[in-house]
């Protein structure tokens, strides 16, 4: 196949996820640049497959906490994303949230709630309304509000988000009990 190959390039990405889940950012890093230098090459710069990667960048900028860098290769991959996949595709909405993580963590609540509403929407719209990726979203959402010393709106939305774990997961699962946890808080 050659070095400069797209299967070379998938298996550097599925190193680079491990290197990221073992904490080691910095080499995750430098396999992920590699992998996106051939997928460029390989796939075109407008390729989800590219995206992919430059989405996992963001994530090792995020765990640096360099949320401008991790913002900028998350608009470009959600725009390679929308394009061929369309608005309402699950892989767009991972990069909607991520981006509004990024706002959450620079203090930007609103920018951050319009996004998470649009990801909430696609997961809706692909998973059903009570899929428990969804209510994630929208419990992400009231954390940020509560933060932000909107403990009412907060509230609202958690209520919603403890019935619709309840549905999913049952009041036994530890995510149940981290949202009375935040209902707590408000």
């Amino acid at each position: 196949l050659g070095p400069g190959h797209h299967l070379v390039a998938g298996a550097m990405f599925r190193a680079a996820e491990c290197e990221l889940f073992l904490g080691r950012i910095a080499n995750a890093e430098r396999l992920l640049e590699q992998c996106a230098e051939i997928e460029a090459v390989t796939l075109g710069s407008s390729h989800p497959g590219l995206a992919n990667t430059q989405r996992l960048r963001a994530v090792c900028c995020m765990a640096r906490r360099d949320f401008d860098g991790a913002m900028a290769l998350l608009q470009a991959s959600e725009m390679a994303y929308h394009k061929p996949l369309g608005a309402s595709h699950p892989m767009r909405a991972s990069c909607l949230y991520l981006m509004a993580l990024c706002h959450l963590e620079q203090g930007r609540v609103d920018e951050a709630s319009k996004l998470l509403n649009e990801c909430a929407e696609i997961e809706g719209a692909n998973l059903g309304m009570d899929h428990p990726a969804r209510a994630n979203t929208l419990k992400v959402k009231a954390q940020g509000l509560l933060e932000a010393g909107k403990p009412g709106e907060a509230l609202d939305i958690l209520k919603t988000c403890q019935d619709m774990f309840s549905r999913a997961l049952g009041e036994d699962h530890p995510t149940y009990a981290g949202v009375l946890f935040t209902m707590a808080r408000c």
